[in-house]
């Protein structure tokens, strides 16, 4: 058993989790914001459903340039592509 096999199966868990919750938000109020600085609904469920391509590229990566991941446009018009968004991350895991 490798080091990595308890996270594995601990993250596997957490996105079938995850991809349920996320199915659950409306998609007429991705623009809803619960106060006037937050960030939209859309906005923070698309980070939820990127957090394991996310950490994927981190494990995976040789080294972590944060001034490049805050220049990546993301689309929260539609939701309907987020499962897609969680599974490369998985996939590559």
């Amino acid at each position: 058993m490798r080091v990595a096999d308890p996270f594995i199966a601990e993250l596997e868990m957490e996105a079938t989790i995850t991809k349920r919750v996320l199915e659950r938000v409306p998609e007429a109020h991705l623009a809803w914001r619960p106060h006037a600085r937050s960030s939209s609904l859309g906005q923070l469920a698309l980070h939820v459903a990127s957090l394991p391509q996310q950490l994927t590229e981190f494990v995976a990566g040789d080294s972590l340039d944060f001034a490049a991941a805050g220049t990546r446009q993301r689309s929260t018009t539609s939701i309907s592509n987020w499962p897609n968004t969680m599974a490369t991350g998985r996939k590559t895991a």
